[in-house]
């Protein structure tokens, strides 16, 4: 038999509710719901999960965990409307940092204040959302491109220009030459 007025007990009770045991537990009932899942849904094995579900999982950890940063990488990916809708809301709401990665445009554009971008030069920051990073790095290879032709142009102008003094300079040897010949 169990001793619930034993101290071990009590003990137990104690650090439950001081590591907000309760707060836990309603957090995660209240948010249940919340994503179509009933208690029942917690007592399944992990492995019997499809990708929507285990990715619901990891949303509500998210929530029951309260962190201080966020790091999602393609939280879209297996979401049904409904829950990527709630997503979309949470992450416009949280007052903590969140990175995302994610393919998923309508998503970020619906969601990110900046865009990072990492490439072998560093990491560049945008203010806005992906269509404006978008619209802005569009922009840059289109004036990169204008500036590419005209150098180009000017590499063929200056061949040619240096070609043409050649040659003016080969005409004067052979004409200097002929003259020395002469005399």
């Amino acid at each position: 038999s169990t001793d619930y007025g034993g101290t071990e007990y009590l003990n137990a009770l104690t650090e439950f509710e001081d590591r907000g045991g309760y707060k836990f537990e309603s957090i995660l009932k209240k948010n249940l719901s919340q994503f179509n899942l009933s208690q029942k849904f917690l007592q399944r094995d992990i492995s019997t999960l499809s990708g929507g579900e285990k990715t619901k999982i990891a949303l509500l950890r998210i929530i029951v965990t309260e962190p201080t940063l966020l790091l999602l990488d393609e939280p879209t990916n297996h979401l049904d409307s409904e829950t990527l809708v709630w997503l979309e809301g949470y992450l416009k709401g949280i007052k903590i940092p969140f990175i995302v990665i994610s393919h998923d445009r309508r998503f970020l554009d619906n969601c990110v204040t900046s865009i990072w971008e990492l490439k072998n030069r560093g990491l560049r920051v945008f203010s806005g959302n992906y269509s404006l990073y978008k619209t802005v790095t569009e922009d840059e290879f289109k004036k990169d491109m204008i500036q590419h032709a005209e150098h180009k142009r000017k590499i063929t102008k200056l061949k040619s220009e240096m070609e043409r003094r050649k040659n003016d300079a080969q005409k004067m040897e052979n004409f200097k030459l002929k003259r020395s010949v002469k005399k």
